[in-house]
């Protein structure tokens, strides 16, 4: 995915950079131009960087249970720096044509720039204060770490087949373990560390504990 990402990106500034120059193919050794072109590239690169945040770290978020990340305020940080960006984007256009002085142009991308930076500020507090009082002392990846490892321990496949539902009720059913008995949650992790072998005879009823959560 990652990669899919960087190359998408890739293609993006290529494009680009290409469009601009058959646009403006007299202007290639003008330094209006190329200031244009290169805050055109920033302007595209941190679009990407907030729109591959959204895809590339969704999933380890949502497996967490980890409460108070900036994922919950990644949707709306990507829509205030895309609208920052049309209005930046418009002033450059503005500027290339000359239609506004150098001056003028970087008086008005730098309010544009602070103004958008604190708002994602102010946008990221707010997500870290909302999950205050909702920590867990046992998050969802530490028991998907537990239930992994003794699936590569059975060899037995009835007890495979229940690890892999239970995996399965954790990634995608469970609550979030800020919701759920923290002293039960403690004494199910326990208890999945403490299996070490295919003997053990708590695993059953373990694996039922965490379904009844």
């Amino acid at each position: 995915m990652n990669l899919l990402l960087l190359l998408t990106l890739i293609a993006i500034l290529i494009g680009v950079n290409l469009i601009a120059y058959l646009i403006q193919p007299n202007d290639i050794l003008v330094q209006r131009f190329w200031l244009s072109v290169a805050w055109l590239n920033f302007l595209i690169i941190i679009n990407w960087i907030a729109s591959a945040a959204i895809f590339s770290g969704s999933t380890s978020s949502e497996k967490s249970g980890n409460p108070g990340s900036a994922m919950g305020a990644l949707p709306a940080i990507n829509i205030t720096i895309l609208f920052f960006s049309i209005i930046s984007f418009i002033l450059l256009l503005i500027f290339f044509f000359s239609l506004l002085s150098w001056k003028a142009q970087l008086i008005f991308q730098t309010m544009i720039v602070i103004s958008c930076i604190v708002i994602t500020l102010i946008m990221m507090i707010s997500a870290k204060a909302a999950a205050l009082g909702s920590e867990s002392k046992v998050s969802k990846i530490d028991l998907l770490n537990e239930c992994n490892r003794l699936l590569r321990l059975f060899n037995n496949n009835e007890k495979s087949e229940l690890l892999k539902n239970t995996i399965n009720y954790i990634s995608y059913k469970m609550p979030h373990p800020s919701k759920l008995s923290q002293d039960s949650l403690v004494v199910i992790h326990g208890e999945l560390k403490s299996i070490v072998d295919e003997d053990n005879t708590i695993l059953d009823k373990t694996l039922n504990k965490i379904k009844k959560l």
